[in-house]
């Protein structure tokens, strides 16, 4: 598997990333900027791009269970759960929670882990203005 790692940003006065199709990639973790304005980082996901869920984690018993969070600091890195790994195809990344978001202070580079589930190069950097700056891998089969 080909290892690799992209950059997610949220912007400055939001709380939540720009969206990440994965395609067929496994999230693995997470790296956070030195300057990061909460203790908490939940994440979205959607089979589409467009439609969002918050990640449950079963594990309360409420019915769908309480929103996964990882605790966290500034300047350090995380690994995610083998079950959040493979769970949607996009992801988008939130600071605090969906009933608390803590929106950022400055723009915030978040550093995401990735292995290629067919070994292929990713394509580097963001689409173009048509693909309205998401980024995108799809495990080498063009699209870009």
């Amino acid at each position: 598997m080909a290892r690799t790692t992209r950059q997610l940003k949220i912007l400055s006065g939001a709380a939540l990333s720009e969206p990440l199709d994965l395609g067929a990639c496994n999230l693995l973790g997470f790296h956070l900027p030195a300057a990061f304005d909460k203790t908490k980082l939940t994440i979205q996901v959607s089979t589409d791009g467009r439609a969002w869920q918050d990640i449950s984690s079963g594990a309360s018993s409420a019915p769908g269970g309480s929103e996964w969070e990882q605790l966290c600091a500034a300047g350090r890195a995380f690994p995610l759960e083998g079950w959040v790994q493979t769970f949607s195809r996009w992801v988008r990344f939130r600071s605090g929670s969906a009933g608390s978001p803590a929106n950022q202070g400055a723009d915030r580079l978040l550093t995401e882990v990735v292995d290629n589930l067919h070994g292929q190069e990713h394509p580097t950097g963001i689409r173009g203005p048509k693909w309205n700056g998401i980024k995108r891998w799809d495990g080498g089969q063009g699209g870009n």
